[in-house]
Order: C-alpha cells, then structure tokens, then sequence
C-alpha cells in the first residue's frame, strides 16, 4: 500500500501523514520521506532539512544526504516559495554546525541556483 500513497495522495495528504508514519515503526521517518520523494523531490528537501536542523540520528542524516546528493535529473520545477524556505534552511544548516554541513549546504546552493 505505501508504495501507492504517492499516486494516490497530494503533498498536503503526505504531510498530514508524517506523524502516523512516525509513530507506526522506529523506521517511521524514513518511510514517510521516501514517500514524499517519490511524489516531490523539493518538497523531500525541504522536509529533509527541517529533520538534519534537529540534529538526527546516524541513519536518517545519512540517507536524507545520500539521497539529496544522488539526484541528477531535476524534472520538477522548484516554487519560488519552496526555493526561500530551503535557502533559509541551508543558512541555518552552515551557521548550526559549519564543518558538518558544509558539503550539503553547497551542493544545495548550486543545485537550486540551477534549477
């Protein structure tokens, strides 16, 4: 069924669903970003950093960047709406833990700045 969600629900719906998805399994968030990945890849992002600002565990920073850092085609336009709230979570990013975030926040630049 979960595979289905993204054909079948809007982003919004998605979102609703973050708390169940959270709640149903240790393996909660995971599961609801890669469902919101499969329906929006900026809407993932924007989501993705709100979670890596919360300091994550292991596991989940490292797919959010995988993840983030392994797209090479960009077929979604990104909103001028989604595009400032992701630029304002990349300055919180480099200003929380500079060395950290610097790899993702840079490629975060450039890849919106092309988009």
């Amino acid at each position: 069924m979960i595979p289905l969600l993204p054909q079948l629900l809007s982003i919004e719906e998605i979102l609703a669903l973050r708390s169940t998805f959270e709640e149903s399994s240790p393996n909660g968030t995971v599961s609801f970003l890669w469902v919101l990945y499969r329906k929006s890849f900026w809407t993932f992002v924007d989501e993705g950093l709100t979670d890596l600002l919360s300091d994550p565990e292991f596991v989940l920073r490292q797919m959010i960047i995988h993840t983030i850092q392994s797209k090479s085609n960009f077929y979604e336009s990104l909103s001028s709406q989604l595009r400032e709230s992701i630029r304002t979570k990349i300055s919180k990013l480099r200003e929380q833990e500079p060395k950290r975030n610097e790899g993702i926040a840079d490629f975060l630049d450039f890849t919106i700045r092309t988009a």
